[in-house]
């Protein structure tokens, strides 16, 4: 193909955002630009050789392979401070210094010092407690392709943890380097979908422009309920502000589904069978199925889908509490194991609203961020809780 023949990428209602054609051009010409909200590859045309590497490595393009259906577990760690500095359960930690503790590399998200969200290379318990954690935000992993490519190459043990788009993103580069997975793990989340880093940029200026510096952001602040979490936010003032999930803005219209990537919607990871050797989330069906397991302070299911994630489970599970369960129990309130979260009808005039008339505007019309509607809704709250009706929806949302 002659220069300037250029191939054709995946379209914005497909394209997951995983970065991996721009990691894999040789001569640098897919670059991620930021449109619509989220960031998307960019053909240089002047400089495209189309060999293309960028679309075969796409696998939103090529469906990657799906391992038979494994085993599903409830688990908590038994260390009970780690526990309660994680989202759920506490088994990514578990994981991750287990490969530490082996001479292993461990990859996952962590806030910036602009509080957006990408992934870091962890060597060390210092730097672990960085990727701990839920961040509901689509997380930048261009930066690392190289350098997992580097350990591996290496011969160091690597586990990659992220979304299943991003997982079976770094599986396709690694392969097309010809290096192999052999050493390289894939952790993957139960996703509702990734909310829009320009958005969350919006939110984090309006908080901080309330309060000055923000110090610490926590999306499942379970000091008082796990199923129950709220946002919480730090300042350098001292002042920590705590909002349920139906007072915080952003959790509103991210559970809404107003603010997640097109790609979200036609999720091809949605199910039970995944590409990546270890599934982890919520054991949302914890009251339901196995009361006497739940002591509200947070559960996690595992899903193992390959003799490697199975290996690394033997070699942690002693560290837990543990019980295996079906899949019917794993799934009836895991939405996102049955099928991807379901587009709003407003999403388009949401977007177009927020780009032509700003934040707050749409804060006000599509999250009712008015005087009226906090009130509204931190009473209605109350009157629900002590009916027993709140916890009747917050199952239902699960």
């Amino acid at each position: 193909m002659e220069k300037g023949q250029t191939k054709k990428l995946i379209g914005k209602k497909w394209c997951t955002g995983c970065a991996a054609c721009a990691a894999s051009c040789p001569c640098q010409a897919v670059q991620m630009v930021m449109q619509d909200g989220f960031y998307y590859p960019k053909i240089n045309t002047s400089i495209c050789t189309g060999c293309g590497i960028c679309t075969s490595v796409c696998k939103a393009a090529n469906s990657g392979q799906k391992y038979p259906e494994g085993q599903f577990f409830a688990a908590i760690n038994e260390e009970g401070p780690v526990r309660a500095a994680s989202a759920s359960g506490g088994l990514f930690s578990l994981f991750a210094k287990t490969y530490i503790d082996q001479g292993g590399i461990v990859y996952g998200a962590a806030f910036d010092t602009n509080w957006q969200v990408s992934h870091i290379r962890c060597s060390n318990y210092k730097t672990l407690g960085r990727i701990q954690k839920s961040k509901y935000v689509q997380s930048s992993i261009l930066h690392v392709y190289r350098d997992i490519e580097k350990d591996l190459a290496d011969g160091k043990q690597v586990l990659f943890s992220g979304t299943a788009c991003q997982c079976s993103g770094v599986k396709s580069y690694i392969n097309q380097k010809g290096l192999g997975t052999g050493n390289l793990l894939l952790v993957d989340l139960i996703c509702h979908g990734v909310p829009s880093p320009k958005l969350w940029a919006s939110y984090i200026k309006m908080r901080g422009g309330a309060q000055g510096k923000i110090t610490d952001i926590n999306f499942r602040n379970k000091d008082n309920s796990w199923k129950d979490y709220c946002m919480s936010i730090a300042f350098e003032n001292g002042r920590v502000d705590k909002y349920r999930q139906n007072e915080d803005y952003f959790l509103v219209l991210f559970f809404h589904n107003l603010i997640l990537r097109e790609s979200c919607y036609r999720c091809r990871y949605a199910s039970v069978q995944r590409t990546s050797d270890l599934t982890l989330g919520d054991y949302w069906g914890i009251t339901e199925f196995h009361p006497d397991f739940n002591d509200d302070k947070g559960a996690s299911v595992l899903l193992v889908n390959s003799d490697k994630g199975r290996s690394l489970w033997e070699a942690c599970k002693e560290g837990t509490r543990n019980i295996e369960i079906s899949r019917y129990n794993l799934a009836k309130h895991q939405i996102n194991l049955q099928h991807p979260s379901r587009k709003d009808k407003r999403y388009d005039a949401f977007w177009e609203d927020y780009y032509k008339k700003g934040f707050d505007y749409i804060l006000k019309k599509y999250a009712d961020a008015t005087v009226f509607g906090c009130l509204k809704r931190r009473h209605l709250y109350r009157i629900l809780s002590d009916l027993g009706i709140w916890d009747i929806i917050i199952k239902m949302k699960r």
